[in-house]
């Protein structure tokens, strides 16, 4: 019930969210919404695993160490693979033929 439950809220919202944008910035607004919601369930997920973490670590202090770890991790493997969607799309805009 939980799923169908999530479902219909996750799609009642991204209709609302983008009913009063024109329609050239919809997918935009969608897609701004959807990477939010990802975040935030990651960012729950991750203060969820500390929580855990510090009931079978021995204390607090290695739990939190261990997560900016993660952390650390997950944002150079982002960057890396930004940088490279970036350099990507800078190559083929350059090599884009023109039109007459």
């Amino acid at each position: 019930m939980a799923g169908i439950g999530i479902v219909g809220t996750a799609v009642t919202s991204m209709i609302a969210a983008t009913m009063r944008i024109g329609q050239e910035r919809r997918g935009l607004a969608a897609g701004l919404l959807s990477t939010s919601q990802q975040l935030g369930g990651g960012i729950g997920a991750a203060l969820a695993a500390i929580i855990g973490a510090s009931a079978t670590l021995p204390s607090y202090r290695t739990s939190l160490t261990a997560f900016i770890a993660l952390l650390g991790i997950a944002a150079m493997i982002v960057g890396t693979r930004f940088a490279s969607r970036t350099e990507a799309s800078e190559l083929a805009h350059q090599h884009r033929p023109k039109v007459a």
